[in-house]
């Protein structure tokens, strides 16, 4: 971490309150934002045509999922253009069948931060020189890394400023709301106009294109569990990418210990800890009763992620941290051939610590909150320590020593909702 960066993170952490008063203070300055928007309308103004168009995603499987959202809108105002888009590989069964990309280019690897060799193979694998324009939305993609593009190279600085900038429980907007105002900000400022009479998104409904191979393997892995198709499913992750947004193992275990009390489920599936290794195996050891136990089945860590997905989609419940899951599970999921149906009921619930709800997360009461694409309820129980400050959503970054994320979040309120639902 540079010095700057230290620094800022030392300032929000004594004064969190104040750091985000000054922060939303300049982001909310008009000549600020008139300036960016200048920026941006001077790098559009030479296109006059968009015959090819790049899409770069940010590294995690989540935002892949996410941010192929702008695709889909940029192809509904450009139908003619070709469209490609570069994202994380673990995500490749969650984005190549989506019909409106063009070309899927899996380049990222798992690494938050890529390194200079391979920001080097992607300018030799990408064919950057063909493009007319270039949407990076990987703020820490540097110039050089894309340098090869011979076309205007928009950087996500308005999006993540609207971001900041919304950044109060009384405003918040979805990250998927913010995809969508950025993208039609861009269009309006391109002199190349798109189709006419085209209606604006008013909403962006997160689909998530999917094999027919999703269903049947989950199906297959049910049965060889010996899970009939009447049974009622729980799916309970325990894992994310970062302390600051795992659920605390003591709060996992009351929460799957009153789901086993009050016997809600047939079975309950315990994903893996990729980040977070053996967690499953710790919250299994410290379930008291052996005869709980049962119901829960400890899922291995060599499942695939589109076998992941299926899962669950069959679950009637999904309980999770804000991570892939989580959008995953909120995400419509299609396939092109229409005899092969989801089920898209999964009641969602996610529980938040460093990262704010209303941003990332769906809940279906909450006002200013997105819901989810499920034909099934969402909520979100959020931590609110008093040290919360903008600074958290740069999650790989903090630096404190002690996790408070998650204070305030209490195991009877998500007992009691769950109860609610059923």
């Amino acid at each position: 971490m540079s010095f700057s960066e230290s620094l800022i993170m030392s300032f929000a952490n004594l004064m969190p309150h104040h750091f985000d008063a000054t922060i939303r203070f300049v982001v909310g300055n008009r000549i600020i934002s008139s300036n960016i928007k200048k920026i941006i309308k001077r790098k559009l103004s030479n296109i006059h045509s968009l015959n090819r168009i790049l899409v770069v995603a940010d590294t995690n499987i989540g935002d892949a999922v996410l941010l192929q959202n702008a695709v889909n809108m940029l192809k509904y105002y450009f139908p003619e253009s070709e469209i490609d888009y570069l994202y994380q590989k673990k995500a490749i069964p969650l984005v190549q069948n989506n019909p409106y990309i063009d070309n899927s280019l899996p380049y990222f690897v798992n690494k938050q931060f890529i390194s200079r060799e391979h920001k080097q193979g992607i300018n030799r694998s990408v064919p950057l020189q063909s493009y007319d324009l270039v949407i990076n939305f990987y703020p820490f993609f540097s110039k050089g890394a894309l340098k090869e593009a011979e076309c205007p190279v928009l950087t996500p600085m308005q999006m993540i400023r609207n971001i900041v900038k919304s950044h109060d429980d009384n405003i918040f907007s979805h990250i998927l709301d913010h995809l969508r105002i950025y993208i039609e900000e861009i269009i309006e400022m391109l002199p190349c106009a798109p189709v006419q009479n085209k209606e604006k998104f008013t909403t962006v409904k997160n689909k998530i294109y999917l094999s027919e191979r999703t269903l049947e393997e989950a199906q297959h892995y049910l049965e060889n569990m010996h899970i009939a198709d009447t049974s009622s499913i729980a799916f309970f992750n325990p894992d994310t990418s970062s302390v600051f947004t795992c659920i605390p193992e003591w709060l996992q275990v009351e929460i799957l210990e009153k789901m086993l009390e009050n016997d809600f489920f047939d079975h309950i599936l315990v994903g893996p800890g990729f980040n977070f290794k053996g967690i499953e195996k710790r919250l299994y050891t410290r379930i008291s009763s052996p005869l709980k136990k049962e119901k829960l089945l400890i899922l291995p860590s060599n499942l695939s992620i589109e076998l992941f997905t299926g899962l669950i989609d069959r679950s009637d419940l999904l309980i999770t941290g804000d991570t892939a899951q989580m959008h995953i599970a909120a995400g419509y999921k299609v396939t092109n051939n229409v005899q092969h149906v989801f089920r898209n009921k999964t009641i969602l619930i996610g529980i938040f610590g460093a990262t704010k709800s209303a941003i990332y997360g769906y809940d279906s009461y909450l006002p200013n909150h997105r819901d989810s694409d499920q034909n099934a309820p969402a909520k979100v129980f959020e931590g609110h320590p008093d040290c919360k400050n903008l600074t958290c959503i740069h999650k790989t970054k903090k630096i404190c020593k002690t996790v408070r994320c998650f204070q305030g979040v209490n195991s009877d309120e998500v007992i009691s909702f769950i109860k609610e639902c059923l």
